[in-house]
């Protein structure tokens, strides 16, 4: 899993939901949601939440969704200071969750 989130990321994948399907039970079982004040990144703080929720997943690679840029939507507005401060200690607090996480079954699962 952490080869496949570091995939992600370099292909600046991991941060949106339109390339990504999700389990429902999953999603109700861990209480996952987006945080309420945050409008920047929210799909990728989602992401990471979900992904610390699970055990593997599998990657398909075909397109299965056509984005359409629009100039004026919600992504291409400025945030606050105190969003931006929220957003990155959140990431850095699941960060470091995920890491522990995947740490630990390396050593159980050499």
């Amino acid at each position: 899993m952490p080869y496949l989130l570091g995939e992600l990321e370099m292909s600046d994948n991991i941060g949106y939901l339109h390339n990504k399907c999700y389990s429902r039970c999953v999603i109700k079982a861990n209480g996952l949601h987006f945080l309420e004040g945050i409008s920047m990144s929210e799909d990728l703080l989602f992401n990471l939440k979900y992904f610390n929720s699970i055990a593997n997943c599998q990657v398909i690679d075909s397109p299965a969704y056509h984005y359409k840029n629009v100039m004026d939507s919600l992504s291409k507005k400025r945030v606050q200071y105190n969003e931006l401060k929220t957003r990155k200690q959140f990431l850095t607090g699941l960060h470091d969750t995920i890491m522990r996480k995947f740490r630990t079954a390396s050593r159980l699962f050499p």
